[in-house]
C-alpha cells in the first residue's frame, strides 16, 4: 500500500509533498519534501510510524495544515509527482 498527497502555493511558489509507505525492511514510514518550484532548494523528512492508518491520520492532519496556510492540493497517490 502506498499512497502521496502534493500540496502547492502557488503565489509563493513552493510545494509540500507527504507520502506514506512500507520501506525495503517493512518499515512504515512517511516522507515529507518541500521546497521551491523555481529552485532545488527544500528539505526532506523521514518518519517511523506505527502502521498505515497512523500514517493516513498524519496525512489528514498535514492537509490541514497546508490548507490553513493556503496550499491547495493538487495531486493524490502518487500521480504526476514530478515537482521540480
Amino acid at each position: 500500500m502506498y499512497t502521496s498527497n502534493l500540496w502547492v502555493h502557488p503565489e509563493k511558489r513552493r510545494y509540500y509533498r507527504a507520502s506514506v509507505y512500507k520501506d525495503l525492511l517493512g518499515h512504515w514510514v512517511m516522507v515529507r519534501d518541500w521546497g521551491s518550484l523555481d529552485t532545488k532548494l527544500g528539505g526532506t523528512k523521514i518518519e517511523l510510524l506505527d502502521g498505515f492508518g497512523q500514517g493516513k491520520a498524519q496525512l489528514e492532519a498535514v492537509g490541514k495544515r497546508r490548507a490553513n496556510h493556503r496550499y491547495r492540493l493538487v495531486e493524490t497517490d502518487g500521480i504526476g509527482l514530478g515537482v521540480c
